[in-house]
């Protein structure tokens, strides 16, 4: 009995001690942010987009009719990170943000991964502590969008407008809320949106398998392990997934860091499970925006994410008609997608701290 006394004081300690040392970190950050604005604007760098390669045109379909592609194209290896968000926002955010790409959530949230600074020479974005590798989240589709466009414009710098952030891909001063319907991938598109299929094949399609496809994305049909933080190591306040295997996402709720209890984001691919293709997180950390349109009914439509996120459960149901296909959560949130009254400030673009996405860079053929 003394012994498990003593495992609760010790527990408790780690807790408190690994508490008081991040918030030291964030006390330290918050210092060095104003000192940043000494230093005046920042450099903005190039942005590099790690992809892999999804070959094999002409695949079979999954059971469901989905997941065939009849080209070969490169997707992101990770979901896009808060670091390289920064970096857009640095570009096209400094003066003036009228699209609302940075929002406040990203600040105040446990779960978000960025801080803006207002400076003499106008803002400046920097990642929060432990957050520069963490996915980006509260973030709507038409930001995602506007984000391809600008890696398909040369990731130029400058004011939210046209040949910048809101034409390249998709022609974003066609549409309106929510999620820009009207918006469609160009030809000639380089960066993009992935399509449910393209998402779908990259996730789970696996050349020579029988069946073809996985049920989940860490190669696998057996649920992967869940999401934890070694109470041990730095990764209970710095988010790193403390036990990856062959066969584990972060989902669940498991993933307590920064404050949050009901899961958190963790450092993209440190679950350590890498799809056929070699992605990693397309089960679970954040759900991923895709391009497909859904509709619930008439003008009841909205965009699609999918993937799960660090809250998911397998197989939950979410609404009526509305399950999952296999692996994690597919997540439709008909509510929150379709409702003009979501509540943030940009009315209903949907931003929530489980949602970021990531990156389809197209192959031209010459």
């Amino acid at each position: 009995m003394k012994w498990k006394c003593l495992v609760v004081q010790f527990t408790l300690f780690a807790i408190a001690f690994l508490e008081s040392e991040n918030l030291k970190a964030q006390s330290e950050a918050t210092q060095n942010q104003a000192d940043l604005c000494l230093d005046g604007p920042p450099a903005i760098p190039f942005v590099a987009i790690e992809t892999v390669r999804v070959g094999i045109p002409f695949n079979v379909p999954n059971s469901g009719g989905h997941g065939r592609v009849d080209y070969a194209y490169r997707i992101g290896k990770y979901e896009v990170t808060n670091a390289q968000y920064v970096d857009f926002l640095n570009a096209v955010a400094r003066g003036s943000d009228p699209q609302g790409l940075f929002h406040p959530a990203m600040a105040s949230q446990a779960q978000g991964g960025i801080r803006r600074i207002q400076c003499p020479f106008g803002y400046l974005y920097v990642a929060k502590p432990h957050f520069a590798q963490k996915p980006v989240n509260y973030v709507s589709w038409p930001s995602a969008a506007r984000f391809a466009n600008w890696l398909h414009n040369n990731q130029p710098v400058g004011e939210q407008r046209v040949q910048i952030t809101e034409t390249g891909v998709y022609d974003l001063s066609l549409g309106s809320l929510p999620g820009y319907l009207e918006a469609v991938r160009g030809s000639g598109a380089r960066y993009a949106l992935p399509t449910k299929d393209e998402w779908i094949k990259a996730a789970k399609y696996c050349p020579g398998c029988a069946p073809a496809y996985w049920a989940f994305s860490t190669r696998s049909n057996d649920n992967p392990s869940p999401g934890s933080l070694d109470l041990l190591s730095s990764a209970l306040w710095s988010g790193e997934f403390a036990s990856p295997s062959s066969n584990s996402a972060n989902y669940g709720g498991r993933a307590n860091w920064n404050g949050s209890s009901v899961g958190n984001v963790t450092s993209v691919g440190s679950a350590g499970s890498p799809s056929p293709w070699g992605t990693f997180d397309q089960d679970g950390n954040v759900a991923e925006w895709n391009e497909q349109v859904s509709c619930m009914a008439a003008n009841a439509c909205g965009r699609k994410f999918r993937g799960g996120s660090y809250r998911s459960s397998v197989g939950q149901q979410l609404g009526p008609n509305h399950y999952l296909e296999s692996g994690l959560l597919e997540e439709l949130a008909p509510m929150a997608s379709y409702s003009p009254d979501w509540p943030y400030p940009q009315g209903s673009e949907m931003r929530m701290a489980t949602v970021g996405f990531r990156i389809v860079q197209l192959i031209v053929q010459n």
